[in-house]
């Protein structure tokens, strides 16, 4: 777990609210800002937690069809406790991050699939509103079985499957710590 040996500099994103969320971005900056530095929108009581609601838009882009579709989810953050990280009063916050209800529609032809778990670790100054220390991991999963029915050819003249499948598993690890 984290311990009191982190220097006295800290990050914060220029215009970071209490809340978390950041003034003057896109939607994908600010799920990231959610994701590697989550604050709870609420104070929080030692050993308390709160669900923060998240939505993705998800991309899929087929031959004959572009379109986006939400997929929801939330993170759980939960105040572990209070440390004293080198004369600062840090809100130790742990995150726990499932997204994976994805919305599709009738109309889109074929199987989708996409999911983004995870947990987080924060130490966020209560003196300097910035955190000192933030990792997160995350493992995405996407699946998608598309039938290529009424498509005989692709943009290049190449003879196309029946069936289009894709399966993909990553893993990915922010870790952000400030430096002497």
């Amino acid at each position: 777990g984290p311990t009191t040996q982190h220097s006295q500099q800290s990050m914060g994103f220029q215009g970071m609210r209490e809340d978390g969320t950041v003034g003057q971005v896109n939607s994908s900056e600010e799920l990231l800002v959610k994701l590697i530095l989550p604050l709870p929108p609420e104070s929080l009581d030692v050993g308390d937690s709160v669900i923060v609601p998240v939505e993705i838009p998800y991309k899929i882009t087929r031959i004959d069809i572009q379109t986006v579709v939400p997929v929801y989810g939330n993170i759980i953050l939960t105040l572990i406790e209070y440390l004293d990280v080198d004369g600062q009063i840090c809100a130790h916050i742990a995150g726990d991050i499932n997204i994976s209800d994805m919305q599709t529609t009738d109309d889109l032809i074929g199987e989708y699939e996409f999911s983004m778990t995870g947990t987080s670790e924060s130490l966020f100054s209560l003196n300097t509103s910035a955190f000192v220390f933030a990792r997160v991991d995350l493992v995405y999963s996407m699946y998608s079985s598309e039938t290529m029915e009424g498509i005989e050819y692709d943009e290049d003249g190449n003879l196309m499957p029946d069936t289009l499948n894709m399966d993909l598993y990553a893993e990915q690890s922010f870790r952000i710590e400030s430096s002497d």
